[in-house]
């Protein structure tokens, strides 16, 4: 099941609807009601449909009532102001077996505390997809760094420091870090700059931010163009350090599908250009690993709740003092 449709629901339809076998997939999300059924594959993003896939068009979640099915794995990508009003609907109306959610998770912060009583009893079954750890070549990577206490650097021009900092918040608890542990921010200074995200009503933040997470310091610094439209990163530079070990570092570029850089150890350079796995890619592999008990990468709702509140904190202070955003709101998709 996947409820919203969008640019990344889509993705994750376009995932595993790869997969070999028989499947059946439940599609939630108002469009529907737009949509002739012969340019359905054109919405979807697929050329073709296998006759052992079926798929199934709901326009809202309540349509699912006193449905006898049990559901492997259902995705709430919808936007963040109405991602845990679904989420309390899927558990409430669906039999399932994982929940995986997009971030940033929630608008509110009342909706946090109320995520968290989730977590006392399903949190092994939720998780949030940030997921740069659960991308096999970067684990390669960075297994090398695994042992050490590191320094990572993340730089780069309009890559959306709001919606995707918390992919490199994520990518430090994967070196290490005790769940019981939550990342902490040790310094911010971020720009009065504020510009519409892609989502109407949500917005994205410039600026730099410093972190320290468990035993690792986590430094992120996103300007913004000069142009406020249809700008696109190039890159995002990343630079991780052991601490301690100087001569141990690894630099690269995360581009759309590939990441690029080089590695030195003990002045030994070693010179990479990788394919990274696109969410179209990444989705069906976590399906398939959850299927047949694997370990998967993504952290639970309830890691990446520690990480989305120092998140939410501080851009929801910095909203209400540019935009004058109300208390416990932080507009951010």
């Amino acid at each position: 099941m996947i409820i919203g449709v969008g640019s990344i629901g889509k993705r994750h339809f376009q995932s595993l609807i790869n997969l070999n076998g028989k499947a059946n997939f439940y599609l939630v999300d108002p469009i529907f009601s737009k949509i002739k059924k012969n340019r359905i594959n054109n919405f979807l993003g697929v050329k073709s449909i296998q006759s052992n896939k079926k798929i199934f068009f709901y326009e809202n979640i309540n349509d699912w009532k006193s449905q006898n099915i049990f559901i492997d794995l259902c995705i709430i990508s919808t936007n963040s102001n109405k991602r845990f009003f679904i989420l309390n609907k899927v558990i409430s109306l669906v039999a399932t077996k994982y929940i995986l959610l997009e971030k940033f998770l929630f608008d509110k912060l009342k909706d946090y505390s109320k995520a968290l009583k989730i977590c006392n009893t399903k949190s092994k079954h939720i998780f949030v997809n940030q997921w740069i750890s659960q991308s096999s070549n970067l684990r390669k990577i960075f297994y090398k760094f695994k042992n050490y206490k590191l320094d990572f650097k993340v730089s780069g021009i309009d890559w959306g420091m709001a919606s995707n900092i918390l992919h490199f918040i994520d990518m430090v608890r994967y070196f290490r870090i005790n769940n019981s542990i939550s990342p902490k921010i040790r310094n911010a200074n971020l720009s009065e700059v504020i510009r519409p995200a892609k989502r109407n009503g949500f917005y994205e933040v410039y600026g730099n931010v410093s972190i320290k997470y468990g035993k690792h310091n986590l430094y992120v610094s996103c300007n913004h163009s000069k142009l406020q439209k249809d700008t696109k990163p190039k890159k995002i530079d990343i630079e991780i350090t052991a601490i301690k070990f100087k001569n141990r570092l690894v630099k690269f570029n995360l581009k759309p599908g590939i990441i690029e850089g080089s590695e030195s150890i003990n002045g030994k350079v070693r010179h990479f250009s990788e394919k990274v796995e696109l969410m179209s890619e990444l989705t069906g592999n976590v399906f398939k690993s959850l299927n047949k008990s694997k370990k998967i990468y993504l952290p639970t709702l309830e890691q990446s709740i520690k990480q989305h509140l120092i998140i939410f904190n501080l851009f929801s202070q910095h909203f209400k003092k540019t935009i004058k955003t109300k208390n416990g709101i932080c507009p951010i998709t």
